[in-house]
């Protein structure tokens, strides 16, 4: 049944009358505030949210979880056995022969009297019971909650099944936790002795963060602690994975919890790639340094300037006679 509906029996039925035969992998789950009539009968478990209630039975082969639940039970439309009455004449004894489920009566005579056969009693030995091993063990989670998985330490869990069940409302008469509420979910468990601690893994949707400016670590875990108190649970924020942000709480037990953003954050450990160091060769940069340039020594020739000068004016003076005299001769 869902959250908040109700069962309304019509035209003058009643509910020791009418019979609900379960099936399924789970059995009858009965969600937060709902309200049912009748008998449940079911080979798995029954499980009750928080604030629900039953006019009638709830038989189970396994387990069935109340979580400040309400059940009225319906008188029995069975009918008892009929008794077989024998009276006796003085003297005579009676062996009657009954049929399952039936008892005698003996009607005694004026002046007879019973004499009860002692029965002999047998008292066991009594002996110290074993101690229950305490364990740690995972269970997957089913249902309809943020719950992926929890490791519940205690007795006898070994055959533990936990179901999920989802919910918009703490239910009828519960406060609300501080903070801004994501989600509230029962987890309800079954087929154990005793459970001493729960370490439960949840994630939330990193949209829902986004849109609400939240940051991932001040999200907090809250348990319903007797029904009426809110208590804050250890949280561990344990991975930022693309569409989901992954938590790990620890709780005493089982109960109603809520999913909350809160002002402060929680401690977190973020899975984050280790940053790449890239190696940039430098350029080395010339310097330029302005030099003064080089002088050009001056050497002196030891030749004084005039004596090429004549000697070249001196060439060309005879050639010209050379010439002039060729001239002549022919």
């Amino acid at each position: 049944m869902n959250s908040a509906s109700r069962v309304v029996l019509a035209n003058g039925a009643q509910a020791q009358n009418v019979y609900w035969q379960i099936g399924g992998g789970t059995g009858a789950i009965i969600g937060s505030g709902a309200h049912a009539e009748g008998n449940l009968l079911t080979a798995k478990a029954i499980i009750m949210g928080s604030g629900a209630s039953l006019n009638g039975r709830a038989l189970a082969q396994t387990a069935v979880t109340l979580i400040a639940d309400t059940i009225t039970a319906t008188p029995s439309t069975s009918t008892p056995a009929p008794v077989q009455t024998v009276t006796l004449a003085p003297g005579q004894t009676a062996t009657p022969t009954l049929a399952p489920g039936q008892t005698a009566t003996p009607t005694l005579a004026p002046g007879q009297t019973a004499t009860p056969t002692p029965v002999q009693k047998y008292e066991p030995i009594p002996t110290s019971a074993p101690t229950a091993l305490t364990t740690t063990v995972p269970v997957n989670v089913g249902g309809s909650s943020d719950v992926t998985k929890v490791n519940v330490t205690g007795t006898g869990n070994n055959d533990m099944i936990v179901t999920g069940i989802a919910a918009y409302d703490p239910g009828k008469n519960v406060v609300t936790p501080p903070g801004t509420v994501y989600r509230y979910f029962n987890l309800v468990p079954a087929r154990y002795t005793t459970v001493d601690g729960v370490a439960i893994s949840f994630s939330v949707p990193s949209q829902w963060l986004d849109d609400r400016q939240i940051p991932p670590q001040s999200i907090v875990l809250y348990h319903l602690d007797g029904g009426t108190t809110w208590t804050a649970l250890p949280t561990k924020l344990v991975e930022i994975e693309g569409a989901k942000v992954d938590y790990n709480a620890t709780s005493p037990g089982f109960s109603l919890f809520a999913i909350t953003a809160q002002n402060y954050p929680v401690t977190a450990t973020v899975k984050t790639a280790a940053p790449t160091v890239s190696t940039v060769a430098q350029t080395p940069v010339a310097t330029q340094t302005t030099a003064q340039p080089t002088q050009i020594p001056t050497t002196k020739s030891p030749v004084p300037v005039w004596v090429p000068v004549t000697a070249v004016f001196g060439a060309l003076l005879i050639i010209a006679v050379v010439s002039d005299h060729k001239g002549k001769n022919s």
